[in-house]
């Protein structure tokens, strides 16, 4: 056996392996991305049902749980890559 063939399976291992670890990132930032819109779109969610409930003219109550959203979304984003950081 020649040397050449005892590192095929190990660099075909190492390929594998670097392509599994980036697919594990890939899948942990798009579950950030995914908490950050949730939250927003639960924000405005949550006014927009106060101001039908209050009857409201204006979404007085959308337009601050949008800026809650944001602000919460922007809170859970660096919460995440703080701890990501560390």
């Amino acid at each position: 056996m020649s040397d050449e063939e005892t590192t095929k399976p190990s660099q075909g291992h190492e390929a594998a392996k670097r392509m599994t670890q980036g697919l594990g990132r890939w899948v942990k930032y798009s579950a950030v991305g995914m908490q950050f819109v949730g939250v927003i779109v639960a924000c405005i969610g949550l006014g927009w049902a106060v101001d039908r409930w209050v009857g409201t003219a204006k979404p007085w109550f959308s337009l601050m749980g949008a800026l809650l959203g944001i602000g919460g979304g922007m809170w859970r984003l660096i919460a995440e890559f703080g701890r990501r950081l560390d």
